[in-house]
């Protein structure tokens, strides 16, 4: 069944098991026949055809035949999941008709072969662990225009998924971009001949010798020739290939463009990340990929600072994001020979290791350390020294070859790093390296740091030269920087800018001193911020986070200013993600301190803060009764759905530490609670058919009268515009005084807190619904024995008699399913107290006294219709035309709104929102429409990558003002390039 990807497509054999699932079912209720028999009777009825009548009634299970259901489910299935994925898109027309030369063919021919073995140098000069390519194992999700995205586990699968049309592959440093880029490219080189096109890999950061400015901005036709000249320079057949067919290849658009590191393009490093540069050269880029419909047509990969801008125009973007904590496990797991004990120990003892493995390249650094060490590192130094200095130990030969020492390699290489990133880039000419540094051999360290695949040559250019990988070169300046005592570009810290990055590693092996002063320095700007979240504080605070958090000591004098300001910040009148980045300074506190952030973050309910606070207190050995209660209380909250898609998320987390065990049992108890529920909910719908689909039904009309009602907040103040309400209103409620003005700021804020409680979303609304079917399930046997005993007490022989018939004709197994079905809905309800213990709660007081109310109102009405028949008939019709004058009036006005806020969603054109007071505007006329809303956030998440302007009034941001906070906050973090 689960066999390699090469050796068959799994889906199919999943989808075979699910046919065969189905035709079980089918089979094991004969009556499913007889009903679809009937059916396809009546549809046949409507048409005359009386032949096909008399074949159903002869053969009634012809309708259902599993063998021929089995059959096309096969067909469709091998259909749908066996076609070509070419992601250069639709085969073009053949390459003879554009170039009809003899020996074109023998030449392409030729030129491909030359572009792999180009792509197989690249990947062995840059394949430092000397292992073969795996599928990167990381979250990859793909946006596209319309708004929809999907979740994959490899971007290989990603990249083949969409066909034919501009990819912007985002990821940072590590995250497996390039390595990806090449595989894809090599297999794509095997389709040329079906595609009629060229892939072709070009690496962006090789792009030198550029002098842009205002006056002299990139040009298509620069890009034009750098592309003709790295490819000509590779290889004398594809110099060749260059000269002869490249210009006609490129007009009829027969290449497919794949273009790695835009971010490091050496004059993109230098330049802000809102420089008109970037847009400029996103345009380039754009004209440049065009293919003959005037549509992209390629991919650009990048790290998400510096990315192309919307100029761009990407039909899809395809973004890696970081590690989380099972990935990680599971990378370190594979590529080392750790053990378990010291692999969880990251994520208890090492706290500051596990933010480091979030990154797939820095958890592959990780596990060398740990293959030569058997133990894990220091800090990431240590980590980057032993690998070094064991790819030159293992590059004996080559250093006694050319006779250098490795002291004098690392010498150089410090020299050469610090160089290459303060005037180049990534990429530095190697005569410069000569000229700038005469007192090192050069030829020889190039040489020798070549070798031991530390650095590379540029693909077109052998006198450019790299590392090959950022880290490593950032690795070598960071020793200059210790060692020269040179001075520190501090002001790239709040700016977030090149330096950032390497400052970090340094302040890990820094003297105590030195480093505490650029904590002091950073921590003075986010004390002087005074809490209103500036760009520059929350840089610092990222900074502080990843620089000291394998180094308390040296934050000694500011540790009781940081636990206090985490402890006044953390606020739900705050903007969502300054709670997001205060909460992630609790790894520079103490334990005391972790557990009271958390609990108040668990008073936000908001997932993005919760994922946030649980990572932050997992490695605790001791945690409170009032955090355990919590924790599973928000836990409940979630919809089965969701709780289930990230139930392996949750065990791993509360996995860490036994002071959790009473979380896992819960945990363990809903699941195996849902499970049984289901299972019963399926048996009844296979034995049960007509009572299950009533009961579905139930639940369905339940679920879309709540999601018809959702105009009604939490607040418990119906919406004025409902004439009924209005008129209830006016009853029961004083008019408001003041109400406020609608172009008022808190008006908006009075809106927004209408919205924040309504139903959501379907998932939402149909948990609800099964709450409210699971209660009544449980009520039934109650008023089943009220009803029989009121019916003794009064007399009421026929009632008496009907609910003994009813008894009588339930066989064994009816009982023993009721019985566990009520069982198993107690056992539901008191999940919390039985696993976490019980604390004192308002709302589970109230939740029981308005069960108890209920039962009881429920009760008294029995009584009266058991005692006096009659009053059926009197009190029930006027209740029922009551309910109806009331619920469909609320119908008719929830569809006349959701047409009405169609047409506003439909006016607004999301790609002319780039402006922050633009969006304000675009998401207040909504109202408090959720559908559209969502639709709307949606629309702007895929399509809108770049955004100026403040926010008109931050209280958008604040998730008790707003339920669309915390999604609009995330989306803000991308926006400022925060994340």
């Amino acid at each position: 069944m689960w066999l390699p990807r090469k050796c068959g497509t799994t889906r199919i054999r999943m989808y075979s098991l699910y046919v065969a699932f189905f035709v079980l079912a089918s089979s094991s209720y004969p009556n499913w026949a007889t009903i679809l028999a009937k059916y396809f009777e009546s549809i046949a009825l409507n048409f005359n055809q009386g032949g096909v009548i008399e074949i159903l009634q002869t053969h009634t299970n012809l309708a259902v035949s599993p063998p021929l259901i089995f059959a096309l489910a096969v067909i469709y299935i091998v259909n749908n999941s066996l076609n070509d994925n070419n992601s250069m898109g639709l085969p073009l027309s053949s390459f003879d008709e554009d170039i009809p030369e003899p020996k074109f063919q023998e030449r392409l021919s030729y030129s491909i072969e030359a572009l792999r073995e180009d792509l197989k140098s690249i990947n062995n000069q840059t394949n430092w662990t000397r292992g073969n390519y795996t599928e990167l194992d990381a979250e990859i999700y793909i946006k596209n225009k319309g708004g929809n995205k999907k979740k994959l586990s490899s971007l290989i699968k990603a990249l083949k998924r969409k066909k034919g049309r501009a990819f912007l592959v985002v990821g940072e440093p590590g995250a497996g971009k390039s390595v990806a880029l090449r595989t894809l490219a090599m297999e794509l080189l095997a389709q040329v001949k079906n595609a009629n096109r060229i892939p072709i890999y070009i690496n962006l950061k090789e792009w030198n010798n550029t002098y842009w400015d205002v006056n002299n901005p990139p040009t298509e036709m620069e890009l034009y020739e750098f592309v003709k000249n790295n490819i000509a320079n590779r290889d004398t057949e594809l110099s060749r290939f260059v000269d002869n067919y490249f210009d006609r290849l490129y007009e009829t658009r027969r290449f497919f463009f794949i273009f790695d590191s835009f971010d490091e393009i050496p004059q993109v490093m230098n330049v802000d990340d809102n420089s008109l540069l970037i847009d400029q050269l996103s345009n380039v880029l754009y004209k440049f990929i065009k293919d003959n419909n005037n549509k992209p047509s390629g991919i650009v990969a990048s790290r998400d600072f510096r990315k192309p801008t919307s100029s761009f125009n990407a039909s899809s973007e395809i973004e890696i994001r970081p590690f989380n904590s099972i990935q990680i496990v599971d990378s370190l797991t594979k590529s080392s020979s750790g053990s378990k004990e010291l692999i969880e120990s990251i994520f208890t003892d090492r706290k500051d290791l596990y933010i480091t493995a979030k990154n797939p390249f820095m958890s592959s650094m990780i596990s060398k350390y740990i293959e030569i060490n058997g133990k894990l590192p220091s800090n990431q130094l240590e980590m980057f020294s032993t690998f070094i200095e064991d790819s030159l130990d293992n590059s004996k030969r080559k250093l006694n070859d050319v006779q250098i020492s490795k002291e004098e390699v690392i010498a150089a290489a410090k020299d050469i790093a610090f160089v290459m990133y303060n005037n180049y880039g990534l990429e530095a000419p190697v005569n410069k390296l000569k000229m700038l540094l005469p007192q090192h051999p050069i030829d020889k360290v190039i040489e020798c740091l070549k070798f031991s695949r530390l650095l590379r040559s540029n693909s077109s250019d052998t006198g450019i030269v790299s590392y090959v990988h950022r880290r490593f070169c950032e690795y070598f300046v960071v020793l200059n920087l210790r060692e020269n005592k040179t001075d520190i570009p501090f002001q790239d810290i709040p700016r977030d800018s090149q330096w950032r990055d390497a400052l970090v590693l340094y302040c890990e092996v820094a003297e105590e001193e030195d480093a505490r002063d650029i904590a002091i320095r950073a921590w003075n700007i986010i004390k002087e911020d005074q809490g209103n979240g500036s760009l520059e504080a929350i840089h610092c605070i990222r900074f502080l986070r990843d620089a000291f958090k394998s180094r308390l000591e040296c934050i000694s004098s500011i540790q009781p200013e940081i636990e206090e300001f985490i402890s006044s910040q953390l606020n739900e009148d705050k903007i969502v993600y300054w709670n997001y980045f205060v909460i992630q300074l609790s790894c520079l506190t103490g334990d005391k301190n972790v557990e009271k952030n958390v609990l108040s973050c668990l008073s936000f309910s908001d997932s993005w803060i919760f994922e946030t606070a649980v990572e932050s207190c997992r490695h605790l050995p001791l945690i409170s009764d009032e955090l355990k209660n919590k924790i599973a209380r928000y836990l409940d909250k979630e919809p089965d759905f969701y709780f289930l898609s990230n139930l392996k998320k949750y065990f791993f987390n509360f996995s860490r530490s036994d002071a959790f065990k009473s979380v896992r049992t819960y945990l363990m108890y809903r699941t195996i609670d849902i499970i049984m529920l289901g299972m019963l909910f399926f048996y009844a719908f296979i034995i049960y058919p007509k009572q299950a689909l009533v009961l579905f039904f139930i639940v369905v009309l339940q679920t879309s009268f709540n999601i018809a009602m959702g105009k009604i907040g939490l607040d418990n103040k119906p919406d004025k515009d409902i004439w009924v309400y209005a008129l209830l209103d006016k009853i029961f409620n004083k008019k408001q005084k003041n109400p406020p003005k609608k172009d008022s700021k808190s008006y908006l804020s009075h809106k927004l807190k209408q919205s924040e409680k309504y139903w959501s979303s379907f998932y939402n609304n149909l948990s609800l619904a099964v709450f409210v079917v699971k209660s009544i399930i449980l009520i039934l046997p109650v008023i089943f024995v009220y009803t029989y005993g009121i019916s003794l007490i009064t007399d009421n022989v026929k009632i008496v008699e009907e609910l003994l018939t009813l008894f009588s004709e339930m066989d064994r197994y009816d009982m023993v399913f009721v019985m566990v079905l009520v069982v198993s809905i107690i056992a539901s309800f008191v999940r919390i107290p039985l696993t976490v213990g019980c604390q004192h709660v308002e709302s589970d007081k109230s939740n029981i006294l308005s069960f108890l109310l209920i039962l009881a109102g429920v009760m008294l009405v029995l009584s009266v219709f058991i005692i006096y028949p009659k009053v059926m008939t009197i009190v029930v019709i006027p209740i029922y035309s009551v309910g109806l004058f009331i619920i469909v009036p609320v119908f008719v006005h929830q569809i006349r709104c959701q047409i009405k806020y169609r047409k506003v969603f439909n006016k607004i054109n999301v790609s002319l929102l780039t402006t922050r007071p633009k969006i304000y505007k675009a998401i207040l006329s909504l109202e408090q429409n959720n559908t559209y809303t969502q639709k709307l956030l949606d629309a702007l998440e895929v399509n809108i990558a770049k955004v100026s302007g403040e926010w008109p009034d931050d209280s958008m941001l604040i998730s008790k003002n707003n339920k669309f906070a915390s999604q609009l906050c995330q989306m803000d973090v991308r926006w400022k390039k925060l994340n």
